[in-house]
């Protein structure tokens, strides 16, 4: 656990001095300390298994008894010595290994693994040149049954890897042993083809090549490749991949499972492996274009810079700087929306700056400053996977954070991990928990699940209520408010028994590290800024009442949501949650952006590599709005709805073309670094901002990505010594003041079901997509081509509609057609229809409604 201290074993290998926590199997300990020791079945993510039996080891005891041990499963001891390469350990793994370089094919030239591979490490470091056995080569054909992962059997050695990654880190177990004895092999049931969460961790564990990335065409040596660590420019987890690029074309994603690199230890998802294929795409934007009279034609950067720039004076000089907005981007690095905030508050004058996520939910930036105040920091995410408790709420993590997920398996197994899963659908999560507590609610109960978890941690004693009120000022008004929520209350409006609650507020509120996870889908459900505190207050009561720690994050989207918002690209708050300086005023049109396109009173927006028309939750109102203000200036990689709409279009790059840093939803500040250059006439962002400053006639001094950093570095507190990110660390709320309180609200009435409309619509993002760029990824396209909606399958009896029928989801505002799936994840009375499908306009269902939106289905054809 956790919260218990292991304690330090003390004893030497190959005769010098070490040390390790209790627990550590040799190998691991050996590592350590640098020395390496042969094998290829041991992965520190992954449980010992000792398939390959090339890792035998010497250990003698303090009494001199010595034993022959396989240093992936036995632990270190007190007092004890290790012998890593005796002539007799090499005698013996060199005889394991000599039996599998039997049938291993000497195709190393065009093997992906060749020059990274630990069955040529292992070789050379036992010198296994000249085997003893006859030669026998396996000639299996490859399988390539899938998309995008190639098996390979000649070349694999059963060491199970794949299939313990596939079991243990992704919870899937599409993988296994099939046959015996030299028939034996890996494979899937019954032969069929690869049906999985793709996330390609088999590729990543696998010692020899065995399992290959179909998305890339390149094969061959390592050094045949140029690599260079950057970050996911996806969700918002922030992982560490590896770009390998070949001619200065980016032909792969791999995950580097170097210890210490980056945050995800290795483990990637679909999107974060397979999604290079945005990057040398024919879709992208050629060049700059200016809308002439509805049609685009291109011109040249000056030509386009010029006429924003323009537009930029005449609008300030006309109708004043505060007409003039800017959206920044969740998908821009700190330093471009540094920069971007730069560009209007010193250049422009103009205070009017916001971002997507804050425009939808304004509130998730406070909340995270009342964490602060209320002394809840929160530890980095890199200590997810030795907390005792994660509560995931409202959050599907293999499709929202599957990598985060990862973390969580693996906590459940080397630290005994509670997993508490609060979510109106039953999504599908499998871990080794011993304790996996699913509260599956009524959809719009959110509230309700944390208010009354938080009184039955009161009720029952669970937290040191004394302790609590000291701590906390307006403790009473927290009692007072938590009264409606009695048991009986709570389970008519979640449909949960008190006594599964209460069981999931004992294993929260015992002693313990404890993890909050969000998910982004509480903003659907009308009462995100509710929820937030009420987990907040749930989150105070432990850290006060209870031992061991607490930390919980706000939801945050895609790769910079977090950095977007920490740069000051919102009208409240300057970089670093500074307050505004009083000369820009109080009017702040950003604050309400879709109201004041629309009245007229915006007359110059400028979105930044942003895609609302087809991302904003109100796709309507904002089509509106963007139709109405009179100067639309888009800059992004491809041409989006929202970019079809603009007077000048700015080509700009993808994140695997830009430097700087993203940040990520736990605060991880991580570097950002290009694999390729530019392509065709793009720019980046970062470059686009330095143009427009020169044109403006007050360049940007020290405009380089390192002179931007010193700047965030001495102009931002918090980000004081994370840059350039190198080292992947947490920013720490320094300055804060503390000031602790509970946020109370009052309880909220369920909404009525409209008339004719008998379903409620559910979304979020798909396991394989994200925004609007992964459906340019041929690699994604293939495993996920179609938008498909899932249905319990008692609602489709009563319908009459079967699996993989077609169906018509009405609104009282638009309507969509896509294909159905029966599923007992989704409860009955709603629909879940994933975001992310361009042609599938799911934004516009929506008629401002701020909760779940009343639809109808009906079956086509």
């Amino acid at each position: 656990m956790s919260t218990v201290v292991r304690k330090t074993v003390n004893f030497k290998i190959n005769g010098k001095d070490a040390s390790a926590p209790e627990g550590t199997v040799i190998i691991e300990a050996a590592k350590q300390h640098g020395v390496e020791v042969t094998n290829l079945c041991y992965n520190r993510k992954l449980k010992p298994f000792a398939a390959c039996r090339t890792c035998m080891v010497d250990v003698r005891s303090a009494d001199g008894k010595k034993e022959l041990v396989y240093s992936c499963t036995h632990p270190v001891a007190e007092g004890i010595e290790v012998f890593t390469d005796t002539e007799e350990t090499d005698r013996y793994n060199g005889a394991c290994l000599e039996m599998l370089l039997v049938e291993h094919p000497l195709d190393c030239p065009i093997c992906d693994k060749s020059g990274v591979c630990p069955l040529q490490d292992n070789t050379e470091a036992l010198q296994m040149s000249n085997g003893r056995f006859e030669i026998q080569r396996r000639n299996e054909p490859s399988d390539k049954s899938n998309p995008l992962i190639e098996f390979y059997l000649n070349r694999c050695i059963l060491c199970g890897l794949c299939v313990r990654a596939c079991d243990e880190i992704q919870g899937v177990q599409a993988l296994d042993f099939h046959q015996r004895g030299m028939k034996s092999m890996i494979g899937t049931a019954n032969q069929e083809p690869l049906d999985c969460e793709f996330c390609g961790n088999c590729i990543t564990v696998c010692p020899t090549g065995a399992l290959m990335d179909m998305s890339s065409q390149e094969r061959g040596l390592a050094a045949l490749f140029k690599t260079n660590n950057s970050i996911c420019g996806y969700c918002s987890w922030g992982c560490t991949v590896q770009m390998e690029s070949k001619k200065n074309k980016v032909t792969r994603f791999v995950g580097d499972e170097t210890p210490g690199e980056g945050i995800n230890e290795g483990n990637l998802c679909s999107k974060g492996r397979f999604g290079h294929g945005i990057i040398h795409n024919e879709n992208r934007i050629k060049s700059p274009l200016i809308n002439f009279g509805g049609t685009f034609k291109e011109v040249s950067w000056d030509e386009a810079i010029k006429t924003i720039i323009d537009r930029v004076q005449a609008t300030i000089n006309r109708n004043g700087p505060e007409t003039v907005v800017g959206i920044g981007g969740e998908k821009l690095t700190n330093e471009e929306n540094f920069l971007f905030q730069k560009l209007f508050r010193e250049l422009y004058g103009s205070n009017q700056l916001t971002n997507l996520a804050n425009m939808r939910a304004p509130y998730v930036n406070q909340f995270m400053v009342r964490c602060f105040e209320n002394g809840i920091n929160s530890k980095p995410v890199t200590e997810l996977e030795n907390s005792d408790v994660v509560l995931v709420f409202n959050s599907d993590l293999p499709s929202e954070y599957p990598v985060g997920g990862n973390s969580v398996r693996k906590g459940t197994i080397f630290s005994g991990t509670d997993v508490i899963i609060a979510n109106p659908r039953k999504v599908v999560f499998k871990s080794e928990s011993n304790i996996d507590i699913r509260l599956n609610y009524s959809l719009g109960s959110d509230m309700t699940v944390a208010n009354r978890i938080a009184r039955i941690l009161i009720d029952e004693g669970i937290v040191n209520t004394a302790n609590v009120k000291l701590a906390v000022p307006n403790y009473d008004e927290l009692i007072q408010s938590l009264a409606p929520y009695t048991a009986e209350a709570a389970q008519q409006a979640t449909g949960l028994s008190d006594e599964v609650l209460t069981r999931a507020a004992k294993r929260f509120g015992r002693t313990a590290d404890r993890y909050i996870l969000i998910g982004n889908d509480i903003f659907d459900s009308g009462q995100g800024e509710d929820v937030l505190n009420a987990l907040l207050n749930l989150s105070i009561l432990v850290h006060h009442g209870a031992e061991g720690s607490v930390s919980i994050f706000p939801p945050r989207e895609h790769c910079n949501s977090q950095g977007v918002n920490d740069m000051g690209c919102t009208p409240d708050f300057l970089p670093g949650y500074q307050p505004v300086p009083d000369h820009f005023g109080t009017n702040n049109p950003a604050s309400d952006l879709l109201e004041n396109c629309t009245n007229g009173t915006i007359k110059f927006l400028h979105i930044a590599g942003e895609d609302p028309v087809h991302s904003y939750y109100k796709g309507e109102k904002i089509k509106n709005a963007l139709n109405t203000v009179p100067f639309l200036v888009v800059q992004d990689v491809y041409m989006t709805d929202t970019a079809k709409m603009a007077d000048v279009i700015l080509p700009a790059t993808t994140y695997a073309e830009k430097e700087g840093s993203f940040t990520n939803m736990t605060r991880h500040v991580q570097k950002v670094t290009p694999a390729t250059l530019p392509q065709g006439q793009s720019r980046t962002d970062h470059d686009i901002f330095t143009q427009l400053a020169n044109v403006f006639g007050k360049p940007f001094p020290n405009s380089a990505v390192s002179d931007v950093q010193d700047e965030i570095s001495k102009t931002v507190p918090i980000y004081n010594g994370t840059l350039p990110g190198s080292k992947s660390v947490q920013w720490a709320p320094d300055g804060f003041k503390q000031n602790p309180g509970f946020r109370v609200t009052e309880a909220r009435q369920e909404t009525s079901q409209k008339e004719g409309f008998a379903f409620k619509l559910v979304s979020n993002n798909h396991m394989f997509h994200i925004g609007s760029y992964t459906q340019y990824a041929k690699a994604l396209t293939d495993i996920g081509p179609d938008c498909v909606a899932e249905l319990n399958p008692e609602d489709a009896r009563a319908l009459g509609i079967g699996d993989g029928d077609r169906i018509m989801i009405e609104s009282d505002m638009h309507r969509i057609e896509v294909p159905v799936i029966l599923s007992t994840v989704t409860a009955k009375g709603t629909v879940y229809v994933p975001k992310n499908w361009v042609a599938v306009q799911l934004n516009l269902l929506r008629n401002g409604e701020e909760g779940p939106v009343s639809i109808k289905i009906s079956k086509l054809g």
